[in-house]
């Protein structure tokens, strides 16, 4: 009774008849009937309460809350940047490898010919200038010539002031380049490929994980040695030019041989550990048991865990956007190497053809993500790209800065001369096998190739 007289509060009409002790079973069947049938107050309540709630999620999906508009339009824009990605990487990585081959090509072709044409215009200039300081006491003292012949005079002895400063810094760059590549020599590249043939598959895996290692820390060191010692060049041979004296000289020429050691042993080091690195991955590509290759390709996959899950700023990206660049080319001179030295393998073309996909796919995947996680805008490689392209086209200006390659390949942190050395060790025998108006063809070809290499990155 009780019960029935709380839900009377709430249900006067259909409990009234159930509770009734005169109610026949007709009577309580129907009225079960009418209590199913029956809205109750707070059922109605929420129901209406139910579409109120679905016609407000309606009008917000359909953007009309400021909020969830501008939340929404963030997320678009992050997949937007996500699918553009690998297409804005793409084109600075050409950009990267264009430069690389250009820089790299002039060691063999362009340093020297500068160097010929500095030396001979050198020599025509030893025993004709007088000095500046010489030629200021012929003007004030004898001579009185017109304000226009001093300033044509001072242009000219400028100029050849910069030429023996050229020809300083690609004699050093040669001579750099041929003392390492003379060192290489003294290797025999046989042994070391079975020695290293013959260990263990994780002493072969850890050995290439630290000649990676190094390699960058030796490109990193080998940008500020020769850049320094470019410099140290310049300054002296102003000095010279001008007929300084000998205790001015004196310190800065032992400045000089001091950083042309360091040089000297940084070009060497780091040409070996390239060498090692081929060979190894010879050894890799060649060997019977595909164990080694399997790990080498996974070690992209480590790489993508360490840089796309890190807090990365631009400039950051920057850097791993130049190292990326500059291994794709090392890679491609590799291959070129290996293809020369085992006589056009086509199994090593295969291989190589897949490293390098997969080398692609890593880096598009890393790059997105990395995009993705650090919220940066896709437009930061189009500042890349501006960037390097800037570097490039101003690369003619800084003579120091041309010792070991331009600015624009120092920027991504390639250093020419190792690598060179490296592939001249590798390929020198082949090349001389060939007759002499195939090599002269061949050089002359690189020489056409690299000018027009650099006029269609110029017009990039």
């Amino acid at each position: 009774v009780a019960w029935g007289h709380g839900v009377n509060r709430f249900r006067p009409l259909g409990m009234t008849r159930v509770m009734s002790s005169r109610a026949s079973l007709g009577a309580l069947w129907d009225a079960t009937q009418a209590d199913a049938d029956y809205q109750w107050p707070w059922t109605r309540s929420v129901r209406t309460g139910s579409q109120w709630s679905s016609s407000i999620d309606l009008s917000l999906a359909l953007g009309q809350d400021p909020a969830r508009e501008s939340a929404m339009e963030l997320r678009r824009q992050a997949v937007s940047n996500f699918v553009r990605v690998p297409l804005l990487f793409e084109r600075f990585a050409g950009m990267a490898l264009g430069t690389c081959a250009s820089d790299f090509w002039a060691t063999f072709t362009v340093v020297p010919l500068r160097a010929l044409v500095g030396l001979v215009h050198f020599a025509r200039s030893v025993g004709t200038h007088p000095g500046v300081d010489s030629y200021r006491k012929g003007v004030l003292g004898k001579r009185k010539e017109s304000p226009v012949v001093l300033e044509d005079e001072s242009t000219r002895d400028h100029e050849q002031a910069l030429r023996v400063a050229t020809l300083g810094v690609d004699t050093a760059h040669l001579t750099l380049f041929l003392l390492s590549t003379a060192v290489l020599f003294m290797f025999d590249v046989s042994r070391i490929y079975h020695a290293i043939r013959g260990q263990s598959v994780i002493k072969l895996y850890v050995v290439v994980n630290v000649v990676e290692l190094f390699d960058k820390m030796l490109s990193s060191f080998g940008v500020d040695v020769l850049e320094g010692l470019g410099a140290s060049i310049c300054s002296f041979v102003d000095l010279a030019w001008r007929h300084s004296s000998r205790s001015r000289l004196s310190p800065l020429f032992r400045q000089l041989l001091a950083e042309f050691a360091i040089a000297t042993v940084y070009v060497v080091l780091h040409a070996v550990m390239l060498l090692s690195w081929v060979v190894t991955l010879n050894v890799a590509v060649n060997s019977q048991n595909n164990m080694l290759l399997t790990l080498l390709v996974s070690n992209n996959f480590v790489e993508l865990k360490g840089s796309a899950l890190k807090s990365l700023r631009v400039h950051n990206l920057f850097q791993v956007a130049c190292g990326d660049g500059v291994e794709r080319f090392q890679l491609s001179m590799f291959l070129l190497v290996m293809l020369v030295y085992t006589h056009g393998d086509r199994r090593l073309l295969l291989v190589w053809l897949l490293i390098y996909i997969v080398e692609v796919v890593i880096d598009w995947t890393k790059h997105s993500f990395v995009v993705k996680f650090n919220r940066i805008s896709c437009g930061a490689y189009s500042t890349f790209l501006i960037t390097l392209c800037k570097d490039f086209s101003e690369r003619g200006r800084y003579i120091a800065r041309s010792l070991g390659g331009s600015g624009a390949s120092k920027r991504l942190g390639f250093v020419t001369i190792p690598l060179a050395a490296v592939v001249t060790r590798m390929t020198l025998k082949a090349f001389l096998h060939l007759p002499v108006p195939l090599c002269l063809a061949a050089i002359v070809a690189l020489l056409v190739a690299k000018v027009a290499l650099d006029s269609v990155l110029r017009a990039l």
